[in-house]
């Protein structure tokens, strides 16, 4: 891995010599200008053409020399060379006046060198092509560049060089195989279009776009080449610019070859490398910019596949993998660092941050570790693994402008597009949970997901699960560790099973500056990098603040873990070429700060546990438990069921929760978000066996919405062509739900009081008592049932008002298997005042089974939401009814 500064340097010096050639020739050059002919060769015929320090030349005269050719002339056309085959090429430009051309002939060698610089420029405002084979002769770089304009290769490329493609739009049709390829390191477009390609080294972009229209595992030959990498960075002036990976199937205009990259499949590993600190004055000069590249995929409807892992280079302080493109992708790899992560046992301090944007959809399949927030601006992310999202939270970003807070950094995307991947502040992003479970993790939600289908979805057909466990554990304070053991406790909370581990990393006050030194420099990346080795660690990253020259203290971007009593060393890296008196900066092992992962959630957590972090030094942390927070507004939907064991809060009153979609959302947290709920497609099931409630919201329940569950609803609740289905599991079962709220609940038929609708399904599988096995008398009976009691039955309790209106009717079902005898009596409903408008027929708003033996008996359904079953005997049927009649009953619900 090459350092940050090295980098920084070649980029200096590719932009530094772009195409920019002094009249005073060296003896041992030859400048070509076509001003007598096409052709360029070693012929004595064309030597007019041909100038050096002497005048005109013919090449095979200068003695070890290097040809320079330059084309001006506006006519431009096909210039074929007729060289021996080999012949040594120093530079190619074509001025910025210069035609469209075409360059064939014989392969040329072109070798490294100083005088003149190996490098091939574009300056023109025309297309320029180059059809004739390079032989590369060497290790090292070639610099190409080009300006407004493409430049072509057409030819075929051996040898241990490497093109190093510093600007422009830059294109390869013809194989390479010189064994560094092609390697992209500032804004442009690099397009790699041989599915041929042999070369070993690995397919790198350092900025702009690396292209390509083929990819394969490694060790297979593609248009990026077989080597076992794939290299994403990003390199900054006053923005950042991350590195794209696009994936096309765009033709090879020389050979025919349809790509296939949307489709395709590689196993290598892609390394994010590259993060830098912003230099005063730049836009994000208060934060440290992120190494990271991104993977777009152009091909809508075609899925391409990463089965290696995303890595993050120790020298980043910050990395992001953005997702983009209208095609979708699915990576199997882990994202972590340093060696393959297969359990999230270690939490990565880098702050890796992942980003979806575009329309497509990508999945993450692996158990992530990476410590940065999850985003999805656009289109749908996917997840296969419960632990997917890593654990710095996750956000959907739709509706709100595109502000994110990652990992300490605030950025709004539509305003820093320069320097980011364009993000529309209209879209919206899809969080697919794919029949997850055991999922723990800060989630917040925005808006109306992509294409309205909701920000959070499961349309798996297994249920997906966002449990109440620990997601993460923040350290708040940690100093004055040294080496010895660190255990990491969790005790309260109502939860169990949680559990976390303790490494110690590097701080600002592990080292002391004894001498700052001086003459030191802030370097082409705007910082000295402190070198760190030792100490029984790895991954610390640092750099050292300087004044004027000096070495005044230590900024860590990457605290890194494992590190032990063994003393670590240190060492400054600063620019080349500059001279300073050292610096001396010492050591302090005992100034570790813990960093705490967790390894195992745990569950059934309703408060933050008390974690207890035990080293040598001060520390405290928090624990930060699974959540859904809805920030906006926030549609929830899928054809699949979600079950939430999590809290569900709001930012605000306006930040309402829409169910939509088929599936069913069951929350079953004591939830505290305050904004309405609304029910518009399948069923929102409030608790589970007696728990779960949601807030003092006003509760929507529109055509087709099904509200269930056992909980407990406290907002004022209308029911205006939806449905209440008491119990759990989507209302199959038998149960009762509670509606709180000072305004009760209404039944609401504003459409036709004459049609009638189904407000309510009451499943009956069992009568709250018998009232002939209590007494002779059965008015004695039913009077005993109408204290509270609970039955095998759903039931609905309203602790305020009911009020039905006419053509709202409740409907009661038999469960499978169950006949109901004389005497059963069922109690429906209680509640503390009933409203029935339109109509004294109970009947209006009942709609019961029929029964095989017996009678449903409503009047007392009015006045204590009861009905029972009578079977009159023969003789006794007349007076039972005329007993029944004289029952009077004059009391409130009681509960």
């Amino acid at each position: 891995m090459q350092s940050p500064l090295l980098h920084g340097l070649r980029a200096f010096i590719c932009l530094a010599c772009v195409c920019v050639f002094s009249s005073v020739f060296a003896a041992n050059e030859a400048v070509w200008t076509p001003t007598n002919g096409t052709n360029w060769s070693t012929s004595p015929t064309e030597g007019a053409n041909w100038v050096n320090a002497t005048g005109s030349v013919t090449p095979y005269n200068i003695s070890g020399g290097n040809l320079v050719l330059q084309f001006a002339n506006s006519a431009g056309g096909i210039s074929n060379n007729n060289f021996n085959a080999g012949y040594s090429l120093g530079s190619i430009t074509f001025l910025a006046g210069a035609g469209a051309y075409t360059l064939t002939g014989n392969q040329v060698s072109w070798p490294t060198g100083s005088s003149p610089l190996a490098i091939i420029a574009n300056n023109s405002s025309n297309d320029q092509r180059i059809d004739f084979d390079f032989a590369l002769t060497a290790s090292g770089n070639r610099s190409v560049n080009s300006s407004s304009r493409t430049l072509i290769f057409g030819g075929n490329a051996t040898g241990a060089g490497t093109f190093y493609v510093t600007s422009g739009s830059v294109t390869f049709l013809g194989e390479l195989s010189n064994t560094g390829g092609a390697y992209r390191t500032n804004g442009g477009t690099l397009k790699l279009l041989n599915s041929n390609n042999s070369f070993t080294a690995e397919a790198r972009a350092a900025a702009g776009i690396l292209s390509t229209n083929n990819i394969a595992n490694t060790g297979v030959n593609s248009s990026i080449g077989k080597g076992s990498n794939i290299g994403l960075g990003q390199s900054y002036s006053n923005t950042v610019s991350l590195a794209t990976l696009q994936l096309t199937n765009e033709v090879n205009s020389k050979t025919g070859v349809v790509g296939n990259a949307g489709s395709g499949i590689t196993n290598r590993s892609i390394n994010l490398s590259n993060g830098l600190s912003a230099v005063a004055g730049t836009s994000l000069a208060a934060h440290n910019i992120w190494g990271g590249g991104i993977l777009e995929n152009t091909v809508a409807g075609e899925t391409a596949t990463f089965n290696g892992r995303v890595t993050s280079s120790v020298g980043a302080a910050r990395s992001s993998l953005w997702m983009l493109g209208a095609g979708n992708g699915v990576i199997n790899g882990s994202l972590a660092t340093g060696t393959v992560v297969t359990t999230p046992t270690i939490a990565n301090s880098i702050k890796t941050e992942v980003v979806k944007a575009g329309t497509g959809t990508w999945s993450l399949n692996a158990p992530n570790v990476h410590a940065g927030v999850t985003t999805v601006y656009d289109g749908v992310l996917k997840i296969g693994n419960s632990t997917a999202l890593g654990s710095g939270g996750f956000t959907t970003a739709g509706n709100n402008g595109g502000t994110v807070v990652s990992a300490g950094l605030t950025r709004t995307v539509t305003s820093d597009a320069s320097s980011l991947p364009s993000v529309n502040a209209a879209a919206a992003g899809t969080l697919d949970l794919n029949g997850q479970t055991n999922i723990n993790e800060v989630i917040t939600l925005n808006g109306k997901g992509f294409a309205d289908q909701g920000a959070l979805v499961n349309n798996s057909s297994t249920p997906a699960v966002i449990n109440n466990g620990i997601a993460s554990i923040t350290m708040t304070s940690s100093s004055g560790n040294s080496g010895a053991a660190v255990t990491v406790s969790i005790a309260g909370g109502g939860g169990s099973g949680a559990a976390a581990v303790g490494t110690l990393g590097l701080t600002a006050q592990s080292f002391t500056v004894t001498n700052g030194g001086s003459g030191y420099t802030t370097g082409t990346n705007g910082y000295s990098v402190l070198g760190i080795s030792g100490g029984g660690g790895t991954g610390a990253y640092a750099k050292v603040v300087l004044t004027g020259g000096t070495v005044t203290g230590v900024e860590i971007l990457n605290m890194g873990s494992g590190f032990s009593n063994t003393a670590f060393n240190v060492s400054i890296a600063d620019a080349p070429g500059v001279t300073e008196v050292p610096a001396t900066i010492t050591t302090n092992t005992n100034n570790y700060a813990i960093e705490v992962a967790v390894n195992n959630p745990g569950s059934g957590y309703t408060t933050a546990p008390t974690v207890t972090v035990n080293g040598t030094g001060t520390n405290t942390a928090v624990a930060n438990l699974s959540s859904i927070n809805l920030a906006t507004a926030s549609r929830v939907g899928g054809s699949g069921d979600i079950i939430v064991n999590a809290v569900v809060s709001s930012s605000t009153a306006t930040a309402d929760l829409t169910k939509i979609g088929a599936g069913t959302l069951v929350l079953n947290g004591v939830n505290t978000y305050t904004s309405k709920t609304h029910v518009y497609g399948g069923t929102l099931q409030v608790g589970t066996a007696g728990s779960g409630s949601i807030g003092s919201g006003d509760v929507d329940l529109m055509t087709d919405g099904i509200l269930a569950g056992s909980g407990t609803v406290g907002g004022y609740t209308l029911v205006n062509g939806g449905m209440i289905r008491p119990g759990d599991a989507a209302g199959a079962g038998t149960g009762f739900l509670t509606f709180t709220a000072a305004g009760g609940l209404r039944l609401q038929d504003d459409a036709n009081p004459l049609t009638s609708n189904i407000g309510g399904l009451l499943t009956l599988n069992g009568a709250t008592l018998n009232a002939i096995l209590l007494s002779d008398d059965l008015s004695n009976g039913i009077q005993t049932v109408t204290t509270g009691l609970i039955g095998a039955h759903d039931q609905i309790r309203i602790t305020n008002t009911l009020t039905v209106d006419l053509g709202m009717k409740f409907q009661v079902e038999l469960a499978s298997g169950y006949e109901p005898v004389a005497g059963d009596v069922f109690n429906l409903f209680d509640w503390g005042f009933s409203n029935f408008t339109g109509s004294t027929n109970e009947n209006d708003f009942l709609i019961l089974p029929t029964l095989t033996n017996g009678l449903w008996n409503t009047s007392q359904f009015f006045t204590d939401g009861i009905v029972y079953v009578m079977v009159p005997e023969p003789g006794r049927a007349f007076l039972l009814g005329l007993a029944m009649t004289a029952i009077v009953f004059r009391r409130r619900r009681s509960f």
